[in-house]
């Protein structure tokens, strides 16, 4: 959902052309999924991480160019990178400031990069150690390792993995109350409908292709093609076991021998290991994020 918000209100593309699918181009991988992961936590990633390759490998893995990661610890840089950013933004602004400046930045202009985002906030803010995209990976580079062990420059504002919060933006690293795996986006139908988003549910019907958009290129879809499962769609409406039992039971046959292969059908397309809901579009049948 995050990226989708994204998509919505800044330029995802390298081209320009603000086409809100084909996304996720002018931004390096760290930022878009890094975003994500800060809206609900990731410390217990980083934890785990940490323990299975450690923290060369994970700074290691910090992805400067467009894409998503391919690895945990790829997700755990990328992570521990917008943490960062937030952490150096308020640290430079005395605490008036943090990513959601950077995020109205972009937002205000789906021209605006995050290079002139950064140089912005710099100008702001003098002490920001960047003011442009290359400068923070540099800067992460020299200092993610203090930032993950809270040394040097972020002695009282590192990555805090020592209490039972996720790190999410909302909880308790930032003021808010200890949230946990499952209450800190609670999927509570009691708390009422998402605020500012809508869900679209088609009505499905048969003898119609339906596409779902799984990636973040307009060539990541599936399209789902449906097919009635009446009688008369398939063929048994004017069976008469009375008449021609022997008929009757070979046409049956051929409907369910259908009916399977449209089953099998769909079920290999939705195992596909590519499926990755994310980008949505006008039309779209289902995104999320």
């Amino acid at each position: 959902m995050v990226h989708a918000v994204m998509a919505v209100n800044m330029d995802l593309t390298a081209d320009g052309s603000n086409n809100q699918v084909d996304g996720g181009d002018s931004f390096p991988g760290w930022f878009t999924e890094g975003a994500a992961e800060f809206i609900h936590g990731a410390d217990e990633r980083v934890q785990s991480d940490i323990a299975r390759v450690g923290i060369a490998a994970i700074l290691a893995a910090h992805q400067t160019t467009p894409g998503s990661p391919t690895t945990s610890e790829g997700y755990s840089a990328a992570y521990i990178a917008v943490k960062k950013l937030h952490a150096d933004i308020q640290s430079a602004s005395g605490g008036a400031a943090g990513i959601k400046d950077v995020m109205a930045h972009l937002a205000a202009d789906r021209n605006n990069s995050l290079d002139s985002a950064l140089a912005s906030l710099k100008g702001s803010y003098a002490t920001l150690p960047y003011g442009s995209l290359s400068e923070f990976d540099t800067h992460f580079a020299s200092n993610g390792a203090d930032f993950i062990n809270g040394l040097g420059l972020y002695a009282t504002n590192g990555l805090n993995l020592a209490d039972d919060d996720t790190g999410s933006i909302a909880g308790s690293d930032y003021g808010g109350s200890v949230l946990n795996a499952e209450n800190v986006l609670a999927n509570d139908v009691r708390a009422g409908s998402a605020q500012n988003f809508s869900l679209n549910s088609p009505t499905l019907a048969p003898d119609k292709v339906y596409t779902f958009v799984i990636g973040t290129h307009a060539s990541d879809k599936i399209e789902l093609a449906t097919s009635g499962v009446d009688t008369v769609s398939l063929g048994i409406s004017l069976v008469d076991i009375a008449v021609d039992a022997s008929g009757a039971s070979d046409k049956f046959d051929k409907a369910l021998d259908v009916n399977t292969k449209h089953l099998v059908h769909a079920a290999s397309v939705f195992e596909t290991p590519a499926v990755d809901f994310r980008y949505c579009h006008e039309g779209a049948v289902y995104c999320s994020g």
